[in-house]
């Protein structure tokens, strides 16, 4: 569950950085239009003219920088708390263990 609920986040902060910076270079709604479709693909991004291009490029980028720099303060908190659990010895010997008499019928 804790996976699921990362990636969820760090993908909601991706769409954001990266429909944000869009909003910057090209103008809300501009980058409404290329957003709406759902298919922003290698393809249909060489297809544009070089200026798009280019805000699209700096978008998945700054998306992608942010998703890594959260995704390293997370994994550094969750090592951090890792040095605070105490360490507790193991059992030496197994926990007795009841034993049934045999019964014949």
């Amino acid at each position: 569950m804790g996976a699921s609920l990362g990636a969820a986040g760090l993908g909601a902060l991706y769409t954001n950085r990266l429909q944000a910076t869009l909003g910057d270079r090209l103008g809300a709604a501009e980058a409404g239009r290329l957003l709406s479709g759902g298919e922003l693909t290698a393809g249909a991004v060489r297809k544009l003219p070089a200026a798009t291009q280019d805000a699209v490029h700096a978008a998945v980028t700054s998306g992608v920088h942010a998703t890594a720099m959260a995704a390293a303060a997370l994994g550094a908190v969750a090592f951090a708390l890792a040095w605070l659990i105490r360490g507790r010895p193991l059992r030496e010997s197994p926990a007795p263990t009841q034993v049934l008499e045999e019964t014949h019928v």
